[in-house]
């Protein structure tokens, strides 16, 4: 029937959050009735299931209430500890990108607009460069980041590492560690912490049009070096 349908529909829906419920209710409960005995037992009165309730739903109220202070001040110490480490990944990537800067391939004066070849990775890159000159920097560094990654994916492939398709970048480079681009394995190391650590950046953290400039710029130029290595 539909109705039951309905109606059963409904019950599958709620029965998790319900389950969860029952689940956070379980040791207040339990030490709501233990007290509810332990009153019942010293106060050397007939049992009564009235009394006993009305003695057990305060108690349960005060445990639920000093549950909900505890988790509120868990999670307050839980907001703090990530901002902290957010606060420390910017701090990281801040240094990572001067640390780009003073590279020898990052330093190089910036040449013409790159012109972007047909493969995968550098379709990526020309569309993030149209993003990057459109004023979107972290949008396009993010990108850049996406690109690069699949450009060692497939670096790695070709060098006779299959499984690279579905591996974390960082399992990749060092595995291929000693068959990455003469000159280019620092650089390409220092450009993975980057990648990573994009999505905790805010537009303060990379407002300095010339580290933007040049962090894209080397994100292109290693794209480059490694799909140049292919032959050898």
């Amino acid at each position: 029937m539909p109705l039951f349908e309905s109606l059963k529909s409904q019950v599958s829906e709620a029965w998790p959050f319900v389950k969860k419920v029952l689940h956070q209710l379980k040791y207040p409960s339990a030490i709501a009735a233990v007290y509810g005995l332990l009153d019942w037992h010293f106060s050397g009165k007939p049992f009564s299931l009235a009394a006993y309730l009305k003695l057990c739903a305060p108690a349960l109220f005060f445990i639920m209430w000093l549950v909900a202070m505890y988790e509120r001040e868990r999670k307050k110490s839980s907001d703090k500890e990530a901002l902290s480490g957010l606060s420390s990944d910017i701090q990281s990537l801040k240094s990572l990108v001067t640390d780009l800067g003073s590279s020898r391939h990052a330093s190089l004066p910036a040449s013409a607009p790159i012109a972007y070849g047909t493969s995968f990775s550098q379709q990526l890159m020309a569309e993030a460069d149209g993003v990057f000159r459109s004023g979107h920097k972290l949008a396009a560094l993010l990108q850049a980041g996406v690109a690069f990654e699949q450009a060692v994916r497939s670096f790695a492939i070709r060098k006779g590492l299959a499984a690279a398709e579905r591996m974390p970048l960082l399992t990749i480079l060092q595995k291929v560690d000693f068959l990455l681009p003469q000159g280019w394995q620092g650089e390409i190391h220092m450009l993975r912490k980057i990648r990573n650590q994009l999505a905790h950046a805010s537009k303060s953290e990379l407002a300095d049009i010339e580290n933007a400039d040049m962090v894209f710029r080397t994100y292109g130029l290693a794209i480059e070096a490694l799909e140049s290595a292919r032959d050898a």
